[in-house]
């Protein structure tokens, strides 16, 4: 962890710690996950070690197996309730992740990580950390220039975290801020927040924040021109982060306060304190640091006539200067090839959105064709329909008539019929009575044969 990123915005809150576990040393975690039946207990225990472990070779470590173990388990995992544990570990150590690819300046992976971790908190609702991977975020566009932007960024995770009261949230959040307006030579507001932080870090009892605040508060004194508050402040820092073992922290402080004392002509004193922070720094190979303090010395060196060590002093300063500035140009082309990626994406965007447009407005000029071809046939259909209801009108009528004629027909029909049944009724009739009235001929032969 680099010195300068640390003091400068961001401490960063290693999300899911609890109370319990915190309070047990790192052997004792160790054993609790070696021991752990469930491995919702075992990223519990990982999460807590990773808190409380200042080591940076060391923390990534138990950092990438809470990872994995976590991912595992989401994936795998059937049950809501349990899945959002293993989901709240997975985005906690997703955004580890993007803090470590920051601290080696890969910004583009840094924020993939972040973002990939906001997903998963705004997801799960994870308030908290999401206001984590926001100051993150914004520790992001403070490395780049983007100071007001940074503002935003803070500010609005300062509103969720009191929203949910989470005061270790708040605390870090009032020293981020105090950081962002040290950075704009805004005094005042600084040693303002710095302190609102203190109040709040003493009240957590939380040893580290209460370290990185008095450091801080030093810087400002120092700025105001007060050394010997400052030099108070950096004494009560150094004090706490040799009880923590944290080096980085340690280093930056004794240069600071190396600093103060040359400039104050005490060299004897300066120099005391800036080898420790050289040695400090040279032992875990924090380049910022060794930089510094070889700054330092080499002032110190010189005015002391000693040539020798000013010179292999100010050889270290350039060979440290010369490797934090090829990381800076990193980071500028780095920055550089976001900012082209983006142009590039929002060129590609303006391309399609165009052709999008293009092809509705063919898409629209179709279905304008389709929509009066469709009016069209409604029309046409209508006047059929018309012709229709008017034929079947005529044809009806005309069924009407024949049917009528057909009738009349039938009656004149059933007249003749009626005449004729009277006509041959009446010849038949005078026919039997014809008959009756004539004797047959037979009747007529027998008789008169009978005579003669």
């Amino acid at each position: 962890m680099n010195s300068k990123i640390k003091h400068t915005l961001i401490c960063i809150a290693l999300v899911c710690s609890n109370t319990f576990v915190l309070g047990q040393n790192k052997d004792s975690l160790k054993a609790e996950i070696k021991n752990a039946k469930h491995d919702t207990l075992r990223c519990k225990f990982l999460s807590a070690l990773i808190e409380i472990e200042y080591d940076e070779k060391i923390w990534p470590l138990y950092n990438e197996e809470l990872y994995e173990l976590a991912k595992k388990n989401a994936e795998a995992e059937t049950n809501s309730k349990v899945k959002n544990i293993y989901l709240i570990y997975f985005a906690s150590a997703t955004n580890n992740k993007g803090y470590l690819a920051q601290e080696h300046g890969d910004i583009s992976k840094a924020l993939e990580y972040y973002y990939s971790s906001l997903k998963l908190q705004e997801q799960i609702g994870s308030k908290r950390e999401l206001a984590t991977t926001i100051n993150n975020i914004a520790y992001i566009y403070m490395q780049q220039g983007g100071l007001d932007r940074s503002l935003e960024f803070v500010n609005k995770a300062l509103e969720i975290q009191k929203e949910i009261k989470d005061s270790n949230g708040i605390a870090n959040s009032y020293n981020n801020l105090g950081n962002l307006y040290k950075n704009k030579n805004d005094i005042g507001r600084s040693l303002d927040f710095f302190e609102r932080s203190m109040e709040l870090q003493k009240k957590l009892n939380n040893i580290n924040g209460i370290a990185v605040c008095l450091s801080n508060i030093g810087d400002i004194y120092v700025k105001k021109g007060d050394r010997a508050k400052g030099i108070e402040y950096y004494l009560q820092a150094i004090k706490i982060n040799e009880q923590l073992k944290d080096n980085d922290a340690l280093s930056y402080n004794l240069n600071c306060l190396a600093n103060v004392m040359f400039n104050m002509g005490k060299s004897e004193e300066a120099l005391k304190y800036a080898i420790k922070s050289y040695s400090i720094a040279k032992e875990v190979n924090y380049i910022e640091n060794i930089r510094n303090a070889s700054l330092i010395l080499y002032k110190i060196y010189k005015k002391q006539n000693n040539y020798s060590g000013a010179l292999k002093m100010y050889q270290s300063y350039i060979l440290m200067h010369d490797s934090l500035v090829n990381t800076a140009t990193r980071k500028s082309s780095i920055k550089n090839q976001l900012k082209y990626e983006y142009e590039k994406k929002a060129a590609a965007d303006s391309v399609r959105i165009a052709e999008e447009k293009k092809v509705i407005a063919v898409q629209l000029k179709h279905e304008k064709t389709q929509r009066y071809a469709l009016y069209g046939g409604i029309g046409l259909v209508g006047l059929f329909a018309i012709f229709m209801v008017n034929r079947f009108r005529v044809t009806n009528k005309q069924k009407k008539l024949i049917e009528l004629q057909k009738r009349a027909v039938e009656h004149q029909k059933n007249l003749v019929d009626i005449k004729q049944k009277e006509i041959l009724d009446s010849i038949h009739y005078a026919k039997r009575i014809q008959t009756s009235l004539l004797p047959s001929e037979k009747y007529l032969h027998r008789h008169l044969k009978d005579k003669g």
